[in-house]
């Protein structure tokens, strides 16, 4: 399927610029870029053969088309696309769209406001909170987070010691992770947070630090027990003095 859909872009590429180029000449040229249309042509075909595809509210009905087609022969653009977006839906997608200029008019009439005042009322809780207590809050959010986009319930159930793709999270759910991360904090974050940081606890530890900017103070070295599984790691940072004391007591016990 990834070579067929390598010729399709490849050839669709070459139409998008023959348009532009008929009509740098004076020639009459359109170029429809089409999203899916439901009940007929590729997508019926790759939903019997099993494909995940966009859900059905996001493509277009046969009339629909149709009807667009004729508004569209009478326009002047060289290039158009048609793909019916349900934009409460795409907002939660990607968040970070609600920030661009030219789909702000859309914001203000999909209720995109409304969810970006949810999320300044949840940083306002966090702010709130002593800075001893911000971490756990924030750790329970992922927790609920990280649950609900792996359908786990109670979200109280979730280790957030254990690996999130250990318990069965794929790439679709990390997208869908740090998008609803993006949309509750209100930062743009690194599409690849939930492999780099792959346990609620480690993320909610990122995102603490590298994301909100808290300064979370870390044990010293002495006061951590040291790791069976990878005790150099940690014997590294301390002294001579301190890890003949912490062998000590380990042997005593």
């Amino acid at each position: 399927m990834g070579q067929q859909i390598g010729g399709y872009s490849m050839a669709n590429t070459f139409l998008d610029a023959l348009a532009h180029h008929r009509q740098s000449l004076g020639l009459p040229a359109l170029s429809i870029n089409w999203g899916d249309w439901a009940e007929i042509g590729m997508r019926s075909r790759y939903v019997q053969q099993g494909y995940k595809l966009l859900p059905e509210s996001w493509t277009l009905k046969p009339t629909q088309g149709l009807q667009s087609l004729n508004q569209l022969l009478t326009q002047p653009m060289a290039q158009m696309a048609v793909l019916p977006v349900p934009w409460s839906e795409y907002f939660k997608l990607f968040p970070q769209a609600a920030n661009r200029a030219f789909l702000q008019s859309i914001v203000q009439t999909s209720g995109q406001q409304t969810q970006t005042k949810a999320q300044g009322q949840f940083l306002q809780q966090l702010d709130g909170l002593p800075i001893e207590q911000r971490l756990a809050q924030l750790i329970t959010h992922v927790q609920t987070q990280v649950a609900l986009v792996m359908g786990i319930s109670p979200p109280e159930s979730l280790d957030v010691e254990r690996g999130m793709f250990e318990m069965g999270m794929d790439s679709l759910m990390a997208l869908e992770l740090k998008n609803s991360l993006e949309t509750s904090l209100g930062a743009a974050i690194p599409a690849v947070v939930a492999f780099e940081h792959p346990s609620v606890a480690a993320l909610s530890t990122y995102l603490a630090q590298e994301i909100l900017g808290w300064e979370i103070s870390k044990p010293s070295a002495v006061e951590s027990e040291l790791d069976d599984d990878d005790p150099l790691a940690k014997i590294t940072e301390l002294s001579d003095d301190e890890v003949e004391r912490l062998f000590a007591e380990k042997i005593a016990r």
